[in-house]
């Protein structure tokens, strides 16, 4: 995987907290590779695609593509707000996936050489906030997964659940964990039954279907 400067340059600002939640992003890409779809990442059409998390309180997006000899490529960061990627995409002079996939450009350097060159301030923040992303980044493929299953939107699915379509979004984006008892209204809103499960705890039933 690949670092181009204008994605390096956002990076090296991020404070141990927003540096572990992006890295958590990267590395799911990095592990998943093309394979990675939503809720983490999605094609944006022309070989184009964007990768999707929370970072500074903010929905942000990282566009890259996969070149010939399958290496992730970034390209641009943005903060994601209402209707703005096209605009953001747009923007002249930014970089874009090339016309042929056989033209690489030049990277500035790796996902391991960005991470050792900018390591996190506070370490015991960083460990805390990674495991906190990888928690939020699975309950937001369970939402996701379980929504798009039901055939609901995040409207739809927030007024079965009484709450807003941005709480979903958010979730879904990994920028909040659901409670549990927004995940037993998950349950039910979907039709889909739930066991919340630990070491030395029998399963407690969060509800859905029977």
């Amino acid at each position: 995987m690949e670092i181009s400067s204008e994605v390096e340059t956002r990076y090296a600002s991020l404070k141990s907290k927003d540096k572990a939640m992006a890295d958590r992003a990267f590395d799911r890409l990095a592990e998943h590779g093309p394979a990675l779809r939503m809720p983490h990442a999605r094609p944006l059409g022309g070989g184009l695609c964007e990768l999707r998390f929370t970072c500074e309180g903010t929905a942000r997006r990282v566009t890259y593509y996969v070149d010939v000899q399958q290496r992730i490529i970034t390209l641009t960061t943005f903060r994601k707000q209402r209707q703005n990627e096209r605009r953001e995409l747009a923007v002249p002079g930014r970089p874009c996936a090339p016309a042929s996939r056989q033209e690489t450009p030049m990277a500035n350097l790796t996902l391991d050489e960005l991470q050792a060159k900018y390591p996190p301030e506070d370490r015991e923040e960083y460990d805390r906030a990674y495991a906190a992303a990888t928690l939020a980044g699975q309950l937001a493929e369970l939402v996701y997964t379980l929504r798009t299953r039901a055939g609901l939107t995040q409207t739809e699915l927030a007024r079965r659940m009484g709450t807003t379509q941005s709480s979903i979004a958010r979730i879904e984006g990994g920028g909040s964990l659901p409670t549990l008892d927004m995940l037993a209204r998950l349950a039910h809103a979907t039709s889909t039954p739930l066991r919340l499960a630990a070491p030395g705890i029998t399963g407690v039933d969060l509800g859905g279907a029977a």
